[in-house]
């Protein structure tokens, strides 16, 4: 940072500014780079607060459904994403740990890079929904095998 600053002070003597003009320039660049460090912490802080509520709505799906006594086995289950998985694309097709191969039904667009993220598979209103680590929504989905 101070080589940066060093190097705008030699170029602007070159130009022919004066110092105070220069220091005017350094000083707003030490504001806008303050800046861009508290929007960075903030967007890191965002960043965890999702992971906290992504765990938290998981956890509460878990004990959701095996506190509830209508459940067969079939409609709720957890299992790996059998390798990468790089989000939901529209009809994205997944392959479980378990041999199931299930495809997205409901339009949904995000891309996030895990490889053998958990998924958390449950049935709600008739539909089955993949509730997949890393990603905020749980996506309709339908069994394929």
């Amino acid at each position: 940072m101070i080589r940066n600053i060093s190097l705008i002070l030699l170029i602007g003597l070159v130009w022919g500014q004066s110092n105070n003009d220069l220091r005017k320039k350094v000083t707003q660049l030490e504001k806008s780079v303050d800046s861009l460090k508290k929007i960075i912490n903030t967007l890191k802080y965002d960043m965890d607060d999702l992971a906290d509520e992504n765990r938290k709505f998981y956890s509460r799906i878990k004990k959701i459904t095996n506190n509830s006594s209508n459940n067969s086995s079939n409609d709720v289950f957890e299992s790996k994403i059998d390798g990468d998985f790089e989000g939901w694309e529209g009809e994205t097709i997944v392959k479980l740990m378990n041999g199931q191969i299930w495809q997205q039904v409901e339009y949904y667009y995000t891309y996030t890079y895990s490889f053998m993220p958990n998924a958390l598979v449950y049935k709600t209103g008739g539909i089955y929904k993949m509730k997949v680590d890393g990603v905020d929504k749980a996506i309709g989905v339908m069994r394929l095998k």
